[in-house]
């Protein structure tokens, strides 16, 4: 049978670093037919994530799938008919951001829960890491293993069903 080839592309750099932890969590679980690239766009608006992604990878042909991490922070406005012709699919971080969806797994949402807005969320997030916004990237890398073992990747999967779409895209 033939290999399968997925692209799990981030927004930015923190959803990339989020996807490629989940990569090499659940490594040893996915299927072994299946190969999976993790990438990421450049910020600016979800369509030009969106476009960035069809033009750095897809038109290639070399991949058979993908899933775009974005944030549910603004309306994204990216068309169905555009997804699917694609083979994208889409997944948003809930709340909010990234950041949110993060604190989501690890029970730690600031004050106003769900209704915190991107800038807190990645404010307590930020914080949690005891860093700052320079360090913040290079901080992530480091602590994702800490923060986000399989066995909490595993509890947490059942009550968010956004993160839980991303796992299950993955093949896990």
């Amino acid at each position: 049978m033939a290999r399968e080839s997925i692209v799990l592309f981030g927004e930015g750099k923190t959803e990339a670093i989020f996807l490629n932890h989940l990569k090499k969590v659940y490594e040893a679980d996915k299927d072994k037919r299946l190969k999976i690239k993790v990438d990421k766009g450049q910020g600016k608006s979800p369509q030009d994530v969106a476009n960035r992604l069809v033009n750095k990878l897809l038109k290639l042909g070399c991949y058979d799938r993908s899933l775009l991490l974005i944030d549910s922070d603004i309306e994204h406005k990216i068309k169905s008919a555009f997804l699917k012709k694609n083979s994208i699919t889409l997944a948003l971080s809930v709340p909010q951001c990234l950041e949110g969806l993060m604190l989501s797994i690890l029970g730690e949402l600031p004050k106003g829960g769900l209704h915190s807005s991107s800038k807190e969320l990645k404010s307590a997030f930020i914080k949690l890491l005891n860093t700052d916004e320079a360090g913040y990237s290079m901080k992530l890398r480091s602590r994702c293993p800490q923060l986000f073992p399989k066995e909490l990747l595993e509890a947490k999967r059942s009550t968010l069903p956004e993160f839980d779409a991303i796992l299950n895209f993955m093949g896990v």
